[in-house]
């Protein structure tokens, strides 16, 4: 492997690896707007618990 493509992959990969998915965007968004306690609401309906 070419030694550039494999600087270009390392950065890919490490900037991919330490960028907020969006489910963190959404559960920062919501406890900036709601409060840190509805946190675990968003936690438990974005692993499937149903209440």
């Amino acid at each position: 492997m070419d030694s550039s493509l494999w600087f270009i992959f390392c950065v890919a990969y490490i900037g991919i690896t330490f960028s907020p998915g969006p489910n963190v965007l959404i559960v920062l968004g919501h406890a900036a707007k709601y409060g840190f306690r509805s946190i675990f609401i968003i936690l438990g309906v974005g692993l499937g618990v149903s209440t």
